[in-house]
């Protein structure tokens, strides 16, 4: 059997049939991808007089995901994937399935226990499970995502993951060890599940992140420091401008051995975040325009996404709020928020279109 470039060759099973009752006499083994599919129990009956009514016992060994989802979904995902349902039925429409199932990459492991789904015939599915990533390698997750991929670990534990009325409520944290610090994510959780833009909203804590590690994949300029914050009821739903809500704030923090510079090309880049390119002209003039990279003191950012008005806030300092402080030490700059309104609030939407574009000249 081929199916989207997967080839299955060995399919050993017995099956009696009889008053519209397919019943598994034998155990049915099906091998592919590396592993195995073994269906120990298999019984349906009411076939053709719309009232199905059926149960399956199932488990899976060894299996590559690699060709698996590149059949299914044009893109390899590695790993080897265990498990084990000890319920799988069907009557009516409705179903239900009661399981685990196990991850392993490289290393690294994710398990999904106490998994206990059920769909009525018409209406919306329902359940719980629970989450465990110990050493999952990030390299992994996001090969086909990003480029360079990101390196580093995930582990961390979601005690329930339960799903009621279309919505995704969960319990505990995960954290990515990555960019030198950790990256914890909580209170993650998903609504309008049944509507063309479902939405995923968690909080973000950051600690100990290397800005050169983390900038310097994105082609915007080089910025060296250590990144601290929070960005708190993160929502985020498909297509522009993606984030419809989120509480954000970023700050650096001084570090032993760690310089904090920023490159005139960065320099650009955030000073469209602050509201205004006025900085990036005024470094091609007088005696800026003979330095590449400049000295700060400390950068930071407070910013509120709400009914899709982004309010943007800095460091405050005297009469100003200010996105980077001077250093004690030339060459040196400072940048000031530049947002031009009372309430300094801009439309979200404007705001991130003008950033993508400038990302996009500088990839060029």
């Amino acid at each position: 059997i081929v199916f989207e470039g997967l080839e299955i060759p060995r399919v050993h099973a017995r099956l009696s049939l009889a008053d519209n009752r397919i019943t598994l006499e034998d155990p049915m083994r099906i091998d592919f991808a590396g592993g195995a599919v073994h269906i120990e129990e298999l019984a349906l009956e009411g076939l053709g007089l719309g009232q199905e009514k059926g149960r399956a016992t199932l488990e899976i060994t060894g299996l590559d995901l690699a060709p698996v989802t590149r059949a299914l979904a044009g893109r390899a995902f590695e790993g080897r994937l265990n498990g084990r349902f000890d319920r799988i039925a069907v009557e009516g429409g409705a179903w239900e399935v009661q399981g685990r199932l196990g991850l392993w990459v490289r290393g690294g492991q994710l398990r999904v226990d106490g998994i206990d789904l059920r769909g009525p015939a018409s209406g919306i599915p329902s359940g719980r499970c629970s989450v465990r990533a110990e050493g999952i390698p990030l390299e992994n997750l996001s090969r086909e995502f990003l480029k360079p991929p990101l390196k580093g670990t995930l582990d961390g534990e979601l005690p329930t993951v339960e799903l009621s009325g279309g919505k995704v409520h969960t319990t505990g944290s995960l954290t990515l060890s990555a960019l030198g610090g950790e990256i914890a994510l909580s209170h993650l959780q998903a609504g309008d599940l049944r509507s063309p833009k479902p939405f995923v909203q968690l909080d973000i804590r950051m600690k100990d992140i290397d800005l050169a590690q983390l900038t310097s994949p994105l082609e915007v300029g080089r910025v060296s420091g250590v990144l601290q914050g929070q960005i708190l009821n993160l929502r985020v739903r498909p297509g522009f401008p993606y984030a419809t809500a989120f509480e954000a704030s970023l700050e650096t923090v001084r570090r032993r051995g760690v310089p904090r510079k920023i490159d005139a090309r960065a320099v650009q880049t955030i000073s469209r975040i602050g509201g205004s390119n006025q900085l990036a002209a005024v470094l091609s003039r007088g005696l800026y325009r003979y330095f590449d990279e400049y000295y700060y003191s400390k950068m930071g950012l407070r910013a509120t996404l709400q009914d899709g008005w982004l309010e943007l806030h800095g460091i405050p300092k005297g009469e100003q709020e200010y996105l980077i402080l001077r250093a004690f030490r030339i060459p040196t700059l400072s940048m000031p928020i530049a947002v031009l309104t009372p309430n300094h609030k801009i439309r979200f939407n404007r705001w991130l279109a003008d950033l993508v574009r400038v990302g996009q000249r500088a990839e060029k």
